[in-house]
């Protein structure tokens, strides 16, 4: 019987810290971050992380906690965008050079692009004429980053929103048929010496309203191979990923891409990935790029 309420307890104990790491993730610490890192230059340029079809707060709550934890970058807002594209806010920009993140949650986390894209446009709004950012980087996971880079063409020379000096894709589907669900397959054009073999619909969007993309902008593209026989991530090809280049390396003020292999290459490991986390940090806070922000 000891043996059994002893279990019980420390079944009990675990619930109890899973479900306080499970709501922590989601909330904004009070505690200033320390800017201790030599090798992280801190800015007061926010970044915000959009995740992916059917995402939720863990999408990249844990990377903005490990962010946190590491003293690289700070969570200082979150937007909950409920279906009818009302903005739900909570916490404030505090203008130290803290790298300061902002996580969104889409309540339809299964809207198409234009929505999103629709709604990423308000909180930039939100961003640029209450919290008076100037200057907003954005990361997208997935789905996120086809809703960005739509973004970007639609909205991004406004005036009225904040300049995107950065902006960074993760395992995005720039050249598929499907951008949320999956198939039985992961669908795939290859790429050739002159671009992709086919243009889904939504690159062919992209291609016919390239000249309103911001030229002043760096991109960082990640994919993910998992080397388990065709080159993808398990839901999106490098091939997809990759694609873009075709239209953006000539166009915009720089281009990366990288390819992350391997078991945590997987499409819903990519943010769990400390590979990305490094890639992440060393695009959007290098020391070389502390000047003046």
């Amino acid at each position: 019987m000891q043996f059994l309420l002893l279990g019980a307890a420390v079944l009990l104990a675990g619930i109890i810290a899973l479900g306080w790491w499970f709501l922590r993730i989601g909330r904004i610490s009070k505690q200033p971050l320390v800017t201790d890192q030599a090798d992280v230059a801190y800015q007061t340029v926010p970044t915000v992380f959009v995740h992916g079809y059917s995402g939720n707060r863990l999408s990249f709550g844990r990377m903005l906690a490990r962010f946190e934890h590491l003293h690289i970058a700070k969570k200082e807002i979150v937007f909950r965008v409920r279906k009818d594209g009302t903005l739900l806010q909570t916490g404030h920009l505090s203008h130290r050079r803290d790298n300061p993140t902002v996580q969104v949650l889409f309540e339809d986390n299964r809207a198409d692009e234009q929505k999103q894209s629709l709604w990423i446009a308000r909180i930039m709004n939100r961003l640029k004429n209450n919290e008076g950012a100037d200057a907003v980087n954005l990361v997208g996971h997935s789905m996120g980053g086809v809703s960005i880079l739509r973004y970007l063409i639609v909205y991004g020379r406004n005036p009225h929103l904040p300049q995107t000096p950065k902006m960074v894709a993760i395992g995005a589907p720039f050249n598929d048929l499907e951008l949320g669900k999956d198939g039985k397959e992961v669908f795939v054009y290859q790429l050739t010496d002159q671009g992709p073999s086919h243009k889904a619909p939504i690159y062919q969007f992209f291609e016919q309203r390239l000249d309103a993309l911001p030229r002043d902008l760096s991109f960082l593209n990640i994919a993910g191979n998992q080397l388990r026989g065709g080159l993808n991530d398990g839901s999106v090809a490098v091939e997809s990923s990759f694609a873009i280049r075709f239209l953006l390396q000539k166009r915009i003020k720089s281009y990366q891409q990288v390819v992350i292999r391997g078991a945590r290459a997987a499409h819903s490991l990519l943010h769990e990935n400390t590979v990305v986390d490094h890639d992440l940090t060393e695009f959007l806070w290098e020391p070389t790029d502390a000047g003046g922000n």
